[in-house]
Parts: C-alpha cells; sequence; structure tokens
C-alpha cells in the first residue's frame, strides 16, 4: 500500500479518496494513515513532504498509546514510503497510479459540476451556466496537468505511432516556425516554433527585456491575421513595456517618440499589421487560472512571461522548489500550441560574467529549467573594450532545428539600449 499512501499524498486528492477508494478494501494500518494523513495536511496545512516527522506525530500525537509491536509496523511502512520512488511519474506503476488518480479526479469533478448545473436548474443558484462549471474545469484541468494525465487514451490512439512520421512533424514545425531577430539565434536553435519553451536568462539590466523587444518587432512581420503575440509582465509596468515596444518596432528612441507624439501617431500610425497584433498586459498577483483565462480568448502566435517565476498557482505546494515546477509545467502545457518565451534570473555570480552558465540561473536545481527546451544566458562584462557588447549562450538545447555546430554556441553581438535591438558585431542595424 506505499504506493497508494504516496500517490493520496495530495490535499485535494486525500479529500476525494473515499469516491473511489473506500476503507473497506484497505487494511487497519493503511485506513489510519490516510486517515491521519488528511487530518494532518488540514492542520498543518501543508503536504508531507518528510515522513519521518510525520512518523513521529503519528505515534506521539495521534495515536500516543500504539503497543511497540504496532510502532514497528509503522515505522517499516513510513520508511517503506519515504524510500520509494514517486509512483506517479517513474518505475513500472506509473501507468497505474496515473489511472488511479484520473479516476478519483474524473469522478470528483464530474459530480461536483453535475450537481452544480442542478442547482442551476432547479433555480436554487442564480448562478451563469459558463461560471457555474468555469471553475471546476479549470480546477480538474490543472490538477490533471500537474499530474502529467494532460493526453487522454483516446487522444494518444489517435497519434500516428509510425517513427518515420517525425520527419514530417519536424519540416512542417520548421516551416511554419518564426525566425530569429538575429542570424546567430537562428543558426542556434533553428525557427521559433510551437512546442518549445524557452527561457532567457540574465542579471538586471543586462538586456534580456530588450531582446525580447527586438524578437516581437521581427515576429510581427511574420504573424497571420487574427492572431496576437501576448506579453505579459509583471517586472516593468506595461506602460513602460508598451513604450520599449514602440521603440524596438519604429527604431527610434523613448526619448525620442515623447518629444513629438502626434508626429510619431501620424507618421506610425500602422506600426501593428493590426490592432490587436500585440498586447501586453500587468499581471501581477496573476495566478495560472488568470494567465489560462486570457489566452483562451485569444489567438496568440507567441507568448512571452516577464516574469514566469512570479506568477502563483491555485494548487497548495510544500514549498516553492515544487510551486516553481509546477509553473514550469503549466509554461510547458502552453507551449504544445505556441511558442513561449520567459526571462529568469541569474543569481550573483554571473554579475560581470561574459557567458553565464546554467547552474547560475534561478532556480537550477528546481523543474523550471529542466523543463526548457532551450535557455540562453545574456552575459555582459563591466568596463568591456567593446561598448555595448552582450554575449549569448546556449547552455541547454534540446532542438534540432538548427546547426548541429552551433547548438551550445557562444555569440558576441553588440545591444542598442536606446531603441532596444540587438545587431551582430560589425554589422548595421
Amino acid at each position: 500500500m506505499k504506493n497508494l499512501i504516496k500517490i493520496l499524498n495530495n490535499r485535494k486528492l486525500i479529500n476525494m479518496r473515499q469516491r473511489l477508494v473506500h476503507d473497506v478494501f484497505l487494511s487497519d494500518e493503511t485506513e489510519k494513515v490516510l486517515h491521519s494523513m488528511e487530518e494532518y495536511m488540514e492542520v498543518y496545512n501543508t503536504v508531507i513532504d518528510d515522513w519521518d516527522t510525520f512518523f513521529l506525530w503519528f505515534t506521539t500525537v495521534k495515536y500516543p498509546g500504539l503497543s511497540g509491536a504496532k510502532v514497528k509496523i509503522y515505522k517499516a511502512l513510513f520508511e517503506a514510503v519515504r524510500d520509494s520512488d514517486d509512483p506517479v511519474s517513474t518505475g513500472h506503476d506509473s501507468s497505474i497510479a496515473k489511472d488511479i488518480v484520473g479516476s478519483i479526479l474524473k469522478k470528483t469533478y464530474a459530480e461536483a459540476m453535475a450537481s452544480k448545473l442542478f442547482d442551476v436548474a432547479h433555480g436554487s443558484d442564480d448562478t451563469d451556466i459558463n461560471e457555474a462549471i468555469e471553475d471546476s474545469l479549470s480546477e480538474y484541468s490543472e490538477l490533471r496537468e500537474s499530474y502529467g494525465l494532460l493526453i487522454d487514451a483516446d487522444e494518444e490512439r489517435d497519434e500516428d505511432n509510425n517513427v518515420m512520421s517525425v520527419l514530417d512533424d519536424d519540416t512542417s514545425k520548421q516551416s511554419s516556425g518564426f525566425n530569429w531577430c538575429l542570424k546567430e539565434l537562428d543558426m542556434t536553435f533553428g525557427k521559433l516554433c510551437a512546442g518549445d519553451l524557452y527561457f532567457i536568462g540574465g542579471r538586471p539590466d543586462s538586456g534580456k527585456t530588450s531582446l525580447l523587444c527586438h524578437q516581437v518587432a521581427h515576429t510581427l512581420k511574420q504573424i497571420g491575421d487574427g492572431r496576437s503575440i501576448v506579453w505579459m509582465t509583471n517586472e516593468e509596468r506595461a506602460s513602460k513595456v508598451k513604450l520599449r515596444l514602440l521603440s524596438s518596432i519604429s527604431k527610434m528612441s523613448a526619448t525620442d517618440i515623447m518629444s513629438d507624439v502626434d508626429d510619431f501617431k501620424s507618421k506610425h500610425s500602422h506600426i501593428l499589421p493590426e490592432k490587436d497584433a500585440l498586447i501586453v498586459k500587468n499581471i501581477y498577483d496573476w495566478n495560472t487560472k488568470s494567465v489560462s483565462s486570457l489566452l483562451n480568448k485569444i489567438n496568440p502566435a507567441l507568448i512571452i512571461f516577464d516574469q514566469l517565476s512570479k506568477i502563483s498557482i491555485t494548487q497548495s505546494c510544500a514549498n516553492d522548489a515544487e510551486r516553481l515546477s509546477k509553473l514550469a509545467s503549466f509554461a510547458r502545457s502552453l507551449s504544445q500550441n505556441y511558442p513561449v518565451l520567459s526571462t529568469i534570473w541569474a543569481d550573483g555570480s554571473a554579475e560581470g560574467a561574459q557567458y553565464i552558465q546554467q547552474g547560475q540561473l534561478y532556480g537550477s536545481k528546481t523543474g523550471i529549467q529542466g523543463e526548457a527546451d532551450a535557455i540562453l544566458t545574456v552575459g555582459r562584462l563591466h568596463n568591456d573594450s567593446i561598448p555595448n557588447a552582450r554575449y549569448l549562450y546556449a547552455p541547454k538545447n534540446k532542438l534540432s532545428g538548427g546547426d548541429p555546430s552551433c547548438r551550445n554556441a557562444k555569440w558576441e553581438v553588440v545591444i542598442h539600449p536606446e531603441i532596444g535591438r540587438y545587431s551582430s558585431v560589425n554589422t548595421p542595424l
């Protein structure tokens, strides 16, 4: 039963378990453990990440009168749970564990939505029908996502499992992607495509946002009708980001733009291919549900987060590492349909570094970087002999679209901060 105990180490699942996992099928020991886990999570508002501490609480607070023989039984059980891998993501029982979790989630949320709709139908709840089920559907999807249950069995069966199909898929992906704003990045990564998740790392004021602004200016020329580039910011105010984007698109400094706003408006009235081709949103205090709600209302061509790590999630987390890992999974799920770029901080050791390594980035020991298809870092030397030189490096690159000899290439480029653009060395804008 150690796998069942570990599977249900989640505040939502532990409360749902009796819908499918009845006490009559469990041993007395397992039943006591599950009831105690539920109480422990409720009282201390956390999942169990230290099974030795939980064992101590179980035997001294919850059941202080256990006999020595019983204590030995529970000790062996908790040690087995502690030392086992996560059954949902590893081991030969992974598919069984996912089926258990999937069944619990499906039954629980189906009943919740049916109950809500029944109340609406019989007049005891005046909530709009869409509102009645939206929250439950969103929570259900987020939980399925966190357990890797996004693909249904029917969808999986519909996929083309012939190994040769990857050749057509990769060719199609590259033909529909976007060119980068620098030829060096095209050589390193290939085209910017749906299915790809990138992190752009560096110290403050190193040029991360300018690089993203330049990429947006370059991508605007490539997106189709009715599609939008969506920039979500919780770093700088949206108004400041908008001005930086206008500067990069027009190749004019913010000072020049603001010196004669009317003249700028008359000369650049068609600076965007369509009114909503570029959307910039403040996302201070937003969570993943808010982000999903926004994206469901538009048709993104490219998504940019500045910064992803500041977004909160609706699920409970034992610690910040778990929160970051779930955020990374959320970004990964978005990238299945649109390319996603996010900035990420580099720690103090990267200050003045020419080529920043992956281990110098925030959350380097969490899933936030493990989910990335590629990581690009922006380095900056102090007192550099080359004015405005920046150093681009791809410490992680799982993509196949670029030149194989440039997979982890290091590039020296030049930033033009006054207009938010980059250029190759000795190459004019």
